[in-house]
């Protein structure tokens, strides 16, 4: 996952965490402060769950999505007492950056890549046992089982990280029309609106081995702070005749294949809006686009999410059988490092 993926991701959690939302993502955890060096058990026992995909800290932050002001604790400092608890490997910190919030307000955001589990941390204490590997259960974390430990050794298909190059929609809305003589076969039809847009994923498949994204597990939304649009995903597969690449992305009638990086296209849409919905979609200033993957023989599915603004240089096309309302695209990201 890159900084820019990174940052998107915090956002949105922190975004829909102040809308009452809860956090659809286990591998997320909101820390208010810096946790203490004795908290590695935890650590360890939600990367030991995670088994491979990353997981994420976002400290400086509350469930409720409130942010609050971190003290000056050095965060290399931070990692070198805490990962001194494990024994011999700890998590990798990958990635550590500062996200603005809104309003002057930031968090920290780790990043922590999780592929040499299982881990083990030093009990201490000198007493008995000496090491655990512990597992996360919900908001407890305990000892792994035995079934636990052997998943964690069998090798699974990996998720690839994704990111959304690039995403577009727009709302229109179409006025009530009746049968007409010269069109025998169209029925007369109440007015309705109706969203329709595009999405651009590339896919950071690196795996020696190919991965599938069914089509049946694709799902896809737009959000805002109080309201969530189911989406019907459409892919475009390669035309007939032509061949696969051997190495990269493609997409087919039942989903995307992937033996190397690469970047497919997806159609979303939302046909059967009713009428009423025309003042609000005319209202709706920002939207977040959700994507959810799953991913053949993973536990995990790969999710993207993207911050889309209004188009403010867009002209809408007003004709008789339908009248644009708005439309929105992907918002730039910033980075912001330590």
């Amino acid at each position: 996952m890159k900084q820019q993926q990174l940052e998107a991701l915090v956002i949105a959690s922190i975004d829909r965490a102040r809308a009452g939302n809860p956090i659809e993502d286990d591998r997320i955890e909101f820390k208010r402060e810096w946790p203490d060096p004795t908290k590695a058990r935890q650590l360890a026992g939600f990367a030991n769950r995670a088994n491979g995909n990353y997981v994420v800290y976002i400290v400086g932050a509350s469930e409720s999505g409130a942010v609050f002001a971190l003290d000056a604790t050095d965060p290399a400092d931070w990692w070198a007492k805490l990962s001194s608890k494990f024994d011999g490997v700890a998590p990798d910190l990958m990635h550590h950056i500062n996200v603005p919030t809104g309003a002057g307000e930031s968090v920290a955001a780790l990043l922590f890549g999780t592929d040499r589990a299982p881990y083990v941390v030093n009990a201490g204490g000198g007493g008995s046992p000496e090491r655990e590997v512990p597992m996360r259960d919900g908001t407890r974390t305990r000892s792994a089982r035995r079934d636990e430990l052997l998943r964690m050794l069998v090798p699974q298909s990996s998720v690839p990280p994704a990111l959304l190059l690039g995403s577009s929609f727009t709302a229109e809305w179409y006025p009530e029309a009746s049968a007409r003589e010269e069109f025998p076969n169209q029925d007369a039809r109440p007015a309705f609106c109706s969203l329709s847009g595009t999405a651009l994923i590339f896919l950071e498949h690196t795996a020696a081995s190919g991965v599938m994204l069914p089509f049946h597990a694709m799902e896809a939304s737009l959000e805002t702070r109080d309201r969530a649009i189911p989406l019907k995903v459409r892919l475009s597969p390669q035309k007939q005749g032509e061949s696969p690449p051997d190495f990269g992305v493609h997409a087919r009638r039942d989903g995307v294949i992937a033996t190397g990086p690469g970047q497919f296209p997806i159609g979303l849409s939302a046909n059967d809006l009713g009428s009423e919905e025309r003042d609000f979609l005319e209202g709706v200033e920002n939207w977040t686009v959700r994507m959810k993957f799953g991913v053949i023989g993973a536990p995990r599915s790969v999710q993207v999410d993207g911050a889309l603004s209004r188009d403010r240089e867009f002209v809408p096309f007003q004709g008789a059988m339908q009248v644009q309302l708005a439309r929105w695209k992907l918002s730039p990201i910033r980075i912001v490092t330590p």
